[in-house]
């Protein structure tokens, strides 16, 4: 039999370009998604026609156990702070009795934020998956993501299931799947179109991880393949299964001027002069954005590293996709 991956979360910016990078590389996986109407089905069959596609969403109690039953690997790339998807998800991979599926566990670098740290600021603290993997799994539950990581981890020694955690950075470049923009760039480019001026906040010094959507994929690529090499693979899981995507260290300040430049070449603001904004204003035009154009988050992907995983795109390849981005939201929006 083929080796058999269910996603859940196919139509996001994370899900569709997994699916575009496991049907490029492995044209043997027999590829199911869970999708929540028929539109999106048509549209995600239309576009990959190998899928097979299920209907339902993070309510459809019997349809994620079933299809979590049925399967090999289950990729949750849909909500990453969902209690209830994940703990059907996983008590269906339970339920496989000829051969339990692997769970992988999608979920954010939020989790590192220090929320006492001064805002605009850059940090030294840097999280590895492996020296610090321990501080990453105790990490107070008040920590983004953290509570629910720690929660499957539990949940799935219980239950006797395989999982990894693959924690991402801030991702850049186009998804090659049905929703090629990163909806909180897109926020960011409201934001400045609102301002009239691209910003920071505070010194704009914070320090991030930036890795582009492809090399995701790959990363995340790169664990489900361990998981089908079974006892001969190299991946740990469990506990010992976490891990960090990471590749681009840079400041968002830096960010913020590349986005400037592309914004007045097409007219769309009269200055890419910086504005240094207070946190509450920065609220203002989204909520979550002081925190992730404010904050800093810096991690090493050691467990992947020692996987052969290595990114692919570099400083050069970056400022040519910010531009990419920041164009394609303007054609988006019908303004060019």
């Amino acid at each position: 039999m083929s080796p058999r991956v269910f996603i859940v979360g196919a139509t996001g910016f994370v899900g569709g370009d997994l699916i575009a990078q496991l049907t490029t590389t492995h044209a043997e996986y027999q590829l199911s998604a869970l999708v929540r109407t028929p539109d999106q089905a048509s549209a995600l069959s239309t576009k990959f026609p190998s899928i097979r596609t299920v209907i339902g969403d993070f309510a459809s109690r019997e349809v994620l156990l079933k299809e979590a039953s049925d399967t090999d690997v289950i990729v949750q790339a849909a909500n990453a702070d969902d209690e209830l998807v994940t703990f059907t998800l996983l008590e269906g991979a339970a339920g496989n009795t000829t051969s339990p599926a692997t769970y992988i566990h999608i979920s954010g670098q939020a989790n590192l934020i220090d929320l006492a740290y001064p805002l605009g600021k850059a940090q030294d603290r840097i999280y590895g998956d492996i020296d610090k993997a321990d501080d990453i799994l105790n990490l107070p539950p008040y920590h983004i993501h953290a509570a629910i990581e720690q929660a499957t981890i539990a949940k799935a020694e219980i239950l006797g299931v395989r999982t990894a955690i693959v924690s991402l950075p801030l991702m850049y470049g186009l998804s090659r799947g049905l929703s090629p923009q990163n909806p909180n760039f897109r926020f960011y480019i409201d934001a400045v179109l609102k301002h009239g001026r691209p910003f920071v906040v505070e010194q704009g010094e914070n320090i991030q991880i930036h890795t582009h959507i492809h090399d995701v994929s790959s990363a995340i690529e790169t664990v489900i393949v361990e998981a089908f090499k079974g006892a001969t693979g190299k991946a740990t899981w469990g506990r010992d299964g976490y891990y960090i995507v990471e590749s681009l260290e840079e400041t968002f300040l830096e960010t913020a001027k590349a986005v400037g430049k592309v914004l007045v070449s097409q007219g769309m603001i009269a200055s890419d002069g910086i504005d240094h904004l207070g946190s509450d204003k920065v609220g203002d035009f989204w909520g979550p954005g002081r925190l992730v154009w404010g904050a800093s988050m810096r991690s090493k992907a050691q467990r992947l590293h020692a996987l052969g995983w290595e990114p692919t795109a570099n400083v050069r390849m970056r400022a040519e996709d910010l531009r990419a981005m920041t164009e394609f939201e303007m054609q988006a929006r019908k303004i060019v």
